[in-house]
């Protein structure tokens, strides 16, 4: 609900509280070793309006833990220095290389930095899809939604996000803006739709597919 000239600011996480990567692992004590859990997260913030902002290091898996309650002393006060060694090391490289990936998608395509998103609001009572197919559902942790906007050459490019936030594969009905032929930028798919659905797609835990259409 921001004027056009002025956008949000958003992020998964800040300087103010425990990394998501710690987050990520903190139910089995694992830490970044389990940062795949934030990939729909990252997926999400690099694809929503607004301009992103990314924790230091939260990109290669960096796990500090921030006291949420410091009870009126200083104890979240303290140097947390950037882990570099973990952007060569297993976890670190995957998170690294995956955030490089979502970043260039959307350097290469001005609709993911427009506001144009459907649908643009989501109310506490909504947990299941709308009629079209779009929005989030909470018992199977999904969420679809819709941007758009002009290229660099002033051709409308369309984007289809599908994100699984579970820990289980899922499969699902996808909705499509328009038919024809649409592109998967994670794994590089090419897909046909027509009369606006691609029916029971299936959808990897903690991932996501980007569809995009140009033209």
């Amino acid at each position: 609900y921001l004027p056009d000239d002025r956008v949000a600011t958003t992020y998964v996480s800040n300087h103010d509280h425990s990394h998501v990567a710690w987050w990520a692992g903190q139910a089995n004590q694992a830490g970044g070793r389990e940062w795949h859990w934030s990939q729909p997260y990252a997926m999400a913030l690099l694809t929503a309006p607004g301009a992103p902002m990314i924790q230091n290091g939260q990109e290669f898996t960096q796990d500090y833990w921030i006291l949420e309650d410091e009870q009126g002393g200083n104890r979240r006060v303290r140097p947390r220095p950037l882990w570099w060694s973990l952007v060569d090391e297993k976890y670190g490289k995957a998170s690294l290389a995956a955030y490089k990936k979502l970043i260039a998608i959307r350097n290469a395509h001005p609709a993911l930095r427009s506001n144009n998103l459907y649908p643009a609001g989501w109310e506490d009572w909504q947990t299941r899809f709308n009629e079209y197919g779009y929005g989030l559902d909470t018992e199977r942790q999904l969420v679809i939604y819709h941007r758009w906007g002009k290229d660099d050459n002033g051709q409308i490019e369309r984007f289809i996000v599908v994100l699984n936030f579970s820990s289980a594969p899922q499969t699902t009905d996808v909705p499509f803006s328009v038919d024809g032929l649409w592109h998967e930028l994670l794994e590089g798919r090419t897909v046909s739709v027509s009369g606006f659905w691609l029916r029971n797609q299936p959808i990897n835990p903690h991932w996501g597919k980007i569809y995009y259409h140009n033209g």
